[in-house]
């Protein structure tokens, strides 16, 4: 029976490529009042606009998952802080 060379090749590939990557990622330090403002936005997206040039927006979306043949529970949490501003700068007098 012949080897299979292409999905081995295939799998070196996306191996090396992750070690790659995760040998560059470093891990973020930890902010307590950055994940206790997180905990505090209210479940589901909202938005809202101050003045012309200014949109605040949040967004959470919580859910558990039963799953397995123990019926464990997965919880998953993910919550957004956002701001998005224009503003016109005008070029200064030459």
């Amino acid at each position: 029976m012949p080897f299979p060379v292409i999905p081995v090749a295939k799998a070196a590939f996306v191996l090396a490529s992750a070690y790659a990557v995760l040998r560059k990622v470093r891990a973020a330090p930890f902010e307590q009042e950055v994940s206790d403002r997180l905990d505090r936005v209210a479940e589901g997206i909202h938005a809202g606009a101050r003045g012309p040039a200014h949109l605040h927006a949040t967004a959470r979306w919580r859910r558990s998952l039963r799953f397995g043949r123990w019926q464990r529970w997965l919880e998953i949490d993910a919550a957004a802080l956002a701001r998005f501003r224009v503003r016109v700068v005008r070029r200064a007098a030459q």
